[in-house]
């Protein structure tokens, strides 16, 4: 049997709390990234797949109750009108690939996209479609 193995990454965004928000991504087991422009920093993250906010050493195999809480714990952290995206890809050896980008506002709203969602857009393509896994 393997393991799943995820990677996710965000895109950069401003926080209204620089400090609070290092350690909030800290304490997820992610790495902060940072970025300067010419006068303010924007701020992201990259881990081991969407971090699960009640055991930073679990790697989700895409739990979307964890990821609606991670999402909503991130938007807390972003400053007025900004929105966080973060992407996730994964896979258990050769049996199936999965990807997810979750976007979140500073107010809280959520959207998701899963590659998954190509063969539902794919049967209209034709009759016959099977799902890439094992």
């Amino acid at each position: 049997m393997a393991d799943y193995q995820a990677f996710a990454r965000s895109n950069y965004f401003a926080v209204k709390d620089p400090e609070a928000f290092k350690k909030f991504v800290e304490g997820c087991g992610a790495t902060l990234l940072t970025k300067t422009h010419r006068n303010f920093t924007t701020y992201g993250f990259y881990a081991d797949g969407i971090p699960d906010l009640e055991d930073p050493d679990v790697v989700n195999d895409v739990d979307y109750e964890s990821v609606a809480s991670f999402m909503a714990e991130l938007s807390n952290y972003l400053a007025e009108d900004w929105v966080a995206v973060v992407i996730e890809i994964g896979h258990e050896a050769v049996h199936y690939a999965i990807g997810l980008a979750v976007a979140v506002n500073s107010e809280g709203e959520v959207l998701y996209l899963s590659l998954d969602d190509i063969f539902d857009k794919a049967c209209n393509l034709g009759e016959h479609i099977t799902y890439a896994e094992y």
